[in-house]
């Protein structure tokens, strides 16, 4: 610091110098100094330091003149001071007993060392604190331009924090780690690629999520509690157990509505595709499909029937043996109906000569006829009720009857109640060879009369 020249009033000096006697005060050049070894006191009679002012003021201002830079004040109860360039306001001074360091309004505060001057602490006037040597003023609360050394804080109060082997900081009253690297930490990594984010297992097994239970995520199957997920628009909703796509209209588990022809479409990277069906008791029961690239369609069961059904009742049945039931839900025959067949087109059997053999005419057709008892009746009202007979009047023949007659054109098992009793059943057009054989029969025996008769009368006419 340059030359500072004390300037205490003259006339104030003189005074103390005259009272210790000039043999005391010496001069050096432009300096006066005291060779005492007792104290000095303004407008004090007994010093108890070397300096000692009483209700005065000190004023230290260099040479360059402009106003009181430097000032000690005494204002009868603390000591104020104030160093500055002059700008109002800045300085040291003490406020009920603290030490203050202010300055001037617009300005800040910086904290210098070494030789050099270097700059390594600013606060700044909105209260910014930058420890760093650059002469920029950030504006975080706290920047450092370093590290931070931290030790054990000796108490657990809210929001300390401090390093002991890991950084951690205070929650209510118990230290929680900043990084989480331990092995049970509910989140570990970076979230860079080689270091994703890891959730801990939190107590969920294989399989499990965490769901909200009401306060708290909790682990639990994913496919438990009541969670209902929805969506506005035409995709998927779940509400209530039953999955909505396209809609929120039906009641089935899952309903599916579009404005396509084609509201769903199911397909398999194999060369099968189709759908199973479990019954309540988790059995497999059938399934619908494709099977070995085949462009067929299968309905298929497991060990039941196989039923077309309109208006909640079975129309077409298949069963186990391959039999196929119209109008019955028992067919006892490979095709089995219930009910009248109307034909418009021609039925057909097979009748080539090369598929047959053991060929053998019929003979006395128009004895087996005549043994044969035609009538008329109805079918009684169990029999209409248990197998959808007609009701109206039936011509025909009774099987019992024709069965000691023509045995292979009589069926047994026909039709069969529920409790097991069976009924006999015939194939009428088995008669059609019989009838054309007793036809044939009776050709004969009238080609005979009339020759008979031809004969008798040219035999009268030849007489005459």
């Amino acid at each position: 610091m340059k030359t500072i020249i004390i300037k205490l009033i003259t006339f104030t000096i003189a005074v103390a110098i005259c009272t210790v006697g000039f043999g005391q005060w010496a001069t050096s050049g432009t300096d006066i100094y005291n060779t005492n070894t007792g104290g000095v006191g303004i407008n004090k009679t007994n010093p108890s330091t070397g300096l000692h002012l009483f209700e005065r003021n000190v004023i230290i201002e260099n040479n360059g003149g402009g106003g009181s830079h430097g000032v000690l004040l005494y204002n009868g109860s603390q000591l104020n001071g104030r160093f500055s360039s002059g700008a109002s306001g800045a300085g040291l001074t003490s406020y009920n007993g603290s030490l203050l360091l202010r300055s001037s309004d617009g300005f800040h505060i910086d904290f210098w060392t070494g030789a050099t001057s270097l700059k390594r602490m600013s606060l700044s006037e909105t209260g910014n604190l930058t420890i760093d040597d650059s002469p920029t003023w950030f504006n975080e609360k706290l920047y450092v331009d370093g590290g931070i050394r931290m030790g054990v804080a000796l108490q657990n109060l809210f929001g300390t924090m401090q390093y002991n082997s890991d950084f951690e900081g205070v929650v209510g009253s118990t230290w929680e780690s900043f990084t989480q690297t331990t092995t049970d930490a509910t989140l570990s990594g970076n979230g860079q690629s080689t270091s994703p984010v890891g959730l801990a297992q939190q107590g969920a097994s294989s399989g499990q999520v965490l769901k909200w239970n009401g306060s708290s995520w909790a682990p639990s199957n994913d496919n438990a509690g009541s969670s209902v997920w929805t969506q506005v628009g035409f995709n998927a909703q779940y509400l209530t157990g039953k999955v909505y796509i396209g809609g929120t209209a039906g009641g089935s588990s899952i309903n599916v509505h579009g404005s396509a022809p084609s509201v769903a479409r199911f397909s398999s990277t194999s060369s099968s595709s189709y759908a199973q069906f479990f019954n309540g008791a988790n059995n497999y029961v059938g399934y619908v499909g494709s099977f070995n690239g085949a462009n067929d369609m299968d309905f298929g069961s497991s060990t039941g029937k196989v039923h077309l059904v309109t208006a909640i009742n079975p129309r077409l049945t298949a069963d186990l043996a391959g039999n196929i039931g119209i109008g019955t839900t028992n067919p006892l025959h490979k095709l089995h109906v219930n009910g009248d067949v109307a034909v418009a087109g021609q039925i057909i059997h097979p009748s080539d000569r090369n598929l047959k053999e053991n060929i053998q005419p019929i003979e006395n057709g128009l004895s087996l006829i005549n043994q044969l008892n035609p009538a008329t009746y109805n079918y009684n009202a169990e029999a209409s009720d248990n197998h959808g007979l007609p009701t109206n009047q039936q011509y025909g023949l009774i099987a019992q009857d024709v069965q000691k007659v023509l045995p292979t054109i009589v069926k047994e098992n026909t039709l069969q109640d529920e409790d097991g009793t069976s009924y006999l059943g015939m194939d009428y057009e088995k008669l059609i060879p019989v009838l054309i054989q007793a036809v044939k029969e009776l050709s004969t025996e009238n080609n005979q009369l009339v020759n008979r008769i031809e004969a008798l009368e040219n035999s009268e006419t030849s007489s005459k």
